[in-house]
């Protein structure tokens, strides 16, 4: 059928679909590499990078997981060539390169892609997070400024400014109005909730401050997210608010909920910082919850 119509994409559909029920994964990129001789479409280059990424990605070998990292980039670049206007290729390189351990170079690639594409919120913000991962958190909090500038109600931007903002005690009252906007838009993100407690710690509130950090670290402990910096600042603000028998109440509901078998080593180091490991069952507090 695709000698017959290259672009013929109901038979690429199945065709994949057959390799992947025969084939192994390397195989299955052998299979599509010849299967590009036979037609152009862009969702076989797709299925290639996507298993090359998947290999690489879940292979301990070096060497190996470099040569597919390799491909990937390899078939990015021609799907780039071939559709210029696809800005989220350039975010995909970007993650390959970084894994690859190639950081430089991923931050060139973001660099060039948001001079190419300059209003494009997701490349802006790839580049932001970044630029925060390696320690250039001024240039990170430009382009989240930007990005509020294209769009006032990107939570992402929001939550990350305001946090920016508490982190360096600056614009406290202006951190706050715009982590409540983010929250508004994501109530339940864990990390927008973790924002607004730290800056209710920031400014000495702590009952609001356990408030949104209780509520942060329920919502991980339900979607069995670890989130260490989460449990260390409600701890702090346990302790800031004389309630040390409830570091010990989440210290020990932590160890024994099972969520974090693996964990407990990295829990203890945790709890130590507040010298609270437990010996006794808390009193019960009242911090007058709405």
């Amino acid at each position: 059928a695709l000698e017959i119509n290259p672009n013929y994409i109901t038979a690429i559909v199945d065709l994949i679909a057959m390799y992947e029920e025969r084939d192994s994964k390397e195989q299955l990129i052998k299979d599509l590499e010849a299967l590009t001789q036979l037609s152009p479409l862009k969702v076989i280059k797709d299925k290639i990078v996507l298993n090359c990424v998947e290999i690489a990605s879940k292979n301990t070998n070096h060497e190996k997981a470099f040569k597919y990292y390799s491909k990937a980039l390899e078939y990015l670049d021609i799907i780039g060539s071939e559709n210029p206007e696809l800005s989220n290729l350039k975010i995909q390189k970007a993650v390959i390169q970084n894994e690859m351990g190639n950081t430089p170079e991923a931050i060139k690639t973001l660099e060039d892609a948001v001079i190419e594409f300059p209003e494009n919120e997701r490349l802006l913000y790839y580049l932001a997070t970044m630029y925060d991962k390696n320690n250039k958190k001024d240039e990170a909090l430009k382009i989240m400024e930007k990005i509020l500038q294209l769009n006032p109600d990107n939570p992402d931007a929001l939550n990350y400014i305001g946090y920016s903002y508490v982190d360096k005690k600056i614009n406290l009252g202006k951190a706050k109005e715009l982590i409540s906007r983010a929250l508004m838009i994501l109530p339940d993100d864990i990390y927008v909730m973790d924002s607004m407690g730290w800056a209710y710690f920031s400014t000495g509130d702590y009952k609001n401050a356990i408030i949104q950090l209780e509520r942060a670290l329920k919502l991980a402990n339900d979607k069995q997210i670890f989130e260490p910096e989460i449990i260390e600042h409600l701890m702090s603000a346990y302790k800031q608010a004389g309630m040390n028998d409830k570091i010990k109440q989440t210290y020990s509901d932590l160890l024994n909920s099972g969520i974090y078998k693996d964990k407990k080593n990295e829990l203890k180091t945790l709890f130590e910082k507040f010298n609270e490991i437990p010996e006794r069952k808390p009193a019960s507090i009242d911090i007058n919850k709405k």
